[in-house]
């Protein structure tokens, strides 16, 4: 089979029932997004191509093209069965493993895409704090140019974010974008990935637990101050625990809350109480929902 240089083999999405071997010659698999090709890997002398349509009849994830005059061998699905039936048991076995193999690296390609994708989806999202609504089809073709990610991968990673509640989608439309909670979570993610360490909004149970129980007290006995919430400590310490599954409280509890501060400690004369950011601290521990679920859902994507 001869394919001149420019030719297609196939087009992504068709069907086809034979198996390639290239003889000769360079070919492409490219897929075509918001008017732009992209080329995804290559074929040389000795590639296969088509094996996982042909096996498990499947649609083709991309085209192929031919980058140069190029020769082909062609087996046909008939052609290939009777191969395989004339040849031991074994080898059968192999094959079919070995397009399972190809199917399970294609599905691994995607989650690392959507993986490498996501700090640039979410820095679209909160990079305007102004902007209310978000047209999805303009975000996935911003994300598209930024990063390559294909259409379906990219309205799978808004699914993804959607279900954890950072917006809602509606009419094509995102909205209700928690723009905080966004950021924090791309700058979690930036950090991790640079450091290759837990970034310090990342918090242990326990100091979640005691921001809950802050969150919870302050709404009874808390006061105003600088602007922020706050809380007798001596209060905060005798009620805190009914919150926190009975942990106790103390300021040795607290060091690492008053280390990063998230909380503030002040005693002063007659004075001795806890103050923090009552927003901020709830965006915390939203971030600190969602952190964890992010890695599971991104692991279990289809």
């Amino acid at each position: 089979m001869q394919l001149k240089a420019g030719d297609y083999l196939f087009m992504e999405g068709s069907f086809d029932d034979h198996l390639y071997i290239v003889k000769k010659g360079f070919l492409t698999a490219e897929r075509r997004e918001h008017g732009m090709t992209q080329v995804q890997w290559t074929f040389e002398p000795g590639s296969l191509i088509g094996e996982g349509s042909l096996l498990e009849n499947r649609p083709h994830t991309h085209a192929v093209k031919a980058s140069v005059d190029s020769e082909l061998i062609a087996l046909d699905q008939n052609e290939l069965k009777e191969t395989l039936n004339k040849a031991p048991n074994w080898i059968v076995s192999i094959v079919y493993f070995l397009s399972r193999r190809f199917r399970e690296a294609e599905k691994k390609h995607s989650q690392n895409n959507m993986i490498r994708a996501l700090p640039s989806l979410l820095f679209i999202l909160f990079q305007s704090p102004q902007k209310k609504k978000y047209d999805v089809k303009e975000v996935v073709k911003d994300l598209f140019i930024l990063t390559g990610l294909r259409s379906k991968e990219a309205f799978s990673l808004l699914k993804i974010l959607e279900s954890l509640g950072l917006f809602k989608v509606f009419d094509e439309q995102i909205q209700s974008t928690n723009t905080r909670v966004i950021q924090m979570l791309y700058e979690a993610l930036l950090y991790r990935a640079s450091k290759k360490e837990i970034p310090a909004t990342i918090l242990s149970i326990t100091d979640q637990l005691i921001l809950n129980a802050f969150i919870q007290t302050t709404k009874k006995n808390g006061t105003i101050y600088k602007g922020q919430t706050a809380i007798d400590t001596a209060v905060f310490f005798k009620t805190g625990p009914r919150y926190a599954h009975g942990l106790r409280f103390s300021l040795k509890s607290l060091d690492d809350l008053l280390h990063k501060k998230i909380l503030t400690h002040v005693a002063e004369g007659s004075s001795d109480f806890v103050y923090g950011d009552i927003d901020i601290i709830v965006d915390l521990l939203e971030l600190n929902r969602i952190y964890p679920l992010l890695d599971k859902k991104l692991i279990e994507s289809p």
